[in-house]
């Protein structure tokens, strides 16, 4: 049994809705559907999930209102097109359009962690090694090198403190480390604090492009297959909101949402305010799109354009933080080099 609701993976979320969309459209009903599908899961989440879903289903609730029961699962937008599909008799539509965008999805994710997964692979492994260095070659010089009869150089005094710091007080940091990223777990569940660090992720120069386009793209793709399936442009400014998990752009589009409520375009609405968080080309584009009554066409295009662009931001974060991760590496290991070496060459030199 699960102490908390079971939750879909992603992939399960995809073949999921991909299977669905087959059967419905082969004419099998939705409450057979649901019950081959509980059979075909292969992980316990998926069975308690497609289980838990029939069973509400077979009780004579919607299948939008059963989905919701797992909010894990399936997220506001999810609900909302299966919602209009159900009132519409647009099920089989719905589903294989939410194929395409949980895919999209999975496939902006996949970029994003392609571009972080060099850098963060190097400073791991530059952190290890500097940890294994202090704990255990460093201790073992000390002895030698207060043995010699030299005047040390600064770098290796320092490389002798850091030795003995280590030794004495590694449990600490080792505690310290913990403790920090504990508090920064803690600190990251208040909307504050998160709000703050996710503005200043969007400002700096490479990695504030990656995570802005990324979130454009998404944003742009589920207006465009919510208006596309039929969602009131207000309603899916509504769904798409509460999905956001950038802050920033989650609070114009609040602003954007009451904008259109009174009256006024999604264009004119984000230009008016959401001119420091969303591009200009991406308003004008918007504009554009709502004057010749292509808005869909419009926002799917941004969502292919900026998907593109994440592309592009990883390839240039990448350009950028490979030289400079190396260039600090070299420095560390030449540093320890020097420090070691350094006292050894004068003792020789003295022996001469």
């Amino acid at each position: 049994m699960f102490k908390t609701a079971p939750r879909l993976k992603s992939v399960e979320l995809v073949m999921l809705t991909k299977h669905l969309s087959t059967m419905i459209r082969a004419g099998i009903p939705l409450l057979e559907s649901l019950s081959t599908l509980e059979k075909q899961a292969k992980s316990k989440a998926g069975k308690a999930v497609i289980a838990g879903v029939r069973d509400e289903v077979e009780g004579g609730v919607k299948f939008a209102t059963a989905l919701s029961k797992y909010p894990k699962s399936f997220d506001p937008m999810y609900i909302g097109m299966i919602q209009i599909a159900e009132e519409s008799g647009t099920l089989e539509e719905s589903l294989s359009y939410l194929v395409i965008q949980l895919t999209k999805n999975i496939q902006l994710k996949k970029k994003i962690k392609a571009a972080l997964m060099y850098p963060t692979l190097v400073v791991a492994v530059a952190v290890v090694m500097g940890g294994l260095i202090a704990i255990f070659v460093l201790p073992k010089l000390t002895g030698f090198f207060l043995a010699i009869e030299v005047e040390l150089p600064l770098s290796t005094r320092v490389l002798l403190w850091i030795a003995n710091f280590m030794e004495v007080w590694g449990w600490l940091v080792g505690i310290g480390i913990i403790a920090m990223g504990i508090i920064w777990k803690l600190l990251m569940r208040g909307e504050g604090f998160r709000r703050v660090w996710q503005k200043m992720l969007m400002r700096m120069p490479a990695v504030g492009r990656v995570v802005s386009e990324s979130t454009y793209a998404q944003l742009m793709r589920n207006l465009g297959m919510m208006v596309k399936n039929g969602v009131p442009m207000l309603s899916a400014i509504d769904t798409v909101t509460r999905t956001m998990d950038l802050l920033p752009v989650r609070d114009v589009l609040e602003k954007v949402a009451e904008e259109v409520k009174g009256g006024m375009g999604i264009g004119e609405s984000m230009e008016k305010v959401g001119g420091k968080v969303f591009p200009s080309l991406l308003i004008q584009m918007v504009m554009v799109g709502g004057k010749t009554g292509k808005i869909e066409e419009t926002l799917l295009y941004l969502a292919d354009y900026y998907e593109d662009e994440v592309d592009e931001a990883a390839k240039t974060l990448n350009t950028l933080l490979e030289p400079i991760l190396l260039i600090l590496v070299g420095l560390m290991v030449a540093w320890i080099a020097l420090a070691v070496i350094s006292p050894i060459y004068e003792l020789t030199g003295s022996i001469r």
